[in-house]
């Protein structure tokens, strides 16, 4: 049994966070389930999603290599999410 339920869309009150979980859902990225459980925490969710969008989406590195790099540290822990 998890500890902390995902919220269904109509359950999350922020506005702002509700079009972002959309956008995710649409894009298939970041996981919207994620931010389902992190909604809880509206400023924390809000926070790490704009971190998610500036670390995987902008940045030096290029986005090949960051998904190179999210494979290899999934695998290195045994994560088959």
């Amino acid at each position: 049994m998890p500890n902390l339920r995902m919220l269904e869309l109509h359950e999350i009150s922020d506005p702002e966070i509700r079009e972002r979980i959309k956008l995710a859902e649409e894009r298939g990225a970041p996981d919207p389930n994620f931010f389902r459980m992190m909604a809880h925490r509206p400023e924390l969710c809000k926070k790490f999603y704009d971190f998610w969008i500036e670390s995987f989406n902008r940045g030096l590195l290029d986005h090949k290599l960051k998904e190179m790099i999210r494979v290899t540290m999934s695998w290195n822990v045994s994560c088959i999410y």
